[in-house]
């Protein structure tokens, strides 16, 4: 997980949001907390699917598709807004 976590990190560093920080102590906080939110959106998930198969009674499939869907946006706004801010 850490090595897709560590790839993640740096597309998302270099292609997706363009941010400058490269060999100071900007790189090592960036990196720290996106791998915070990941972990915090990684329990929203298992809540969400929880929710939805345990307390809804319906497909783990169906659940894990919202899931994704959820996930990806709040993941985005969140590097976005916080992480990969342009004024730091």
């Amino acid at each position: 997980m850490v090595s897709f976590s560590f790839f993640a990190f740096i597309s998302n560093k270099l292609w997706v949001f363009d941010s400058k920080f490269i060999f100071n102590n900007g790189l090592v906080i960036e990196f720290c907390l996106f791998l915070l939110t990941r972990i915090t959106t990684l329990f929203l998930e298992m809540i969400i699917i929880w929710y939805g198969v345990q307390y809804l009674c319906q497909s783990p499939v169906v659940w894990k598709f919202i899931d994704n869907i959820f996930v990806v946006i709040i993941n985005y706004y969140i590097s976005k807004l916080i992480i990969f801010r342009e004024t730091q």
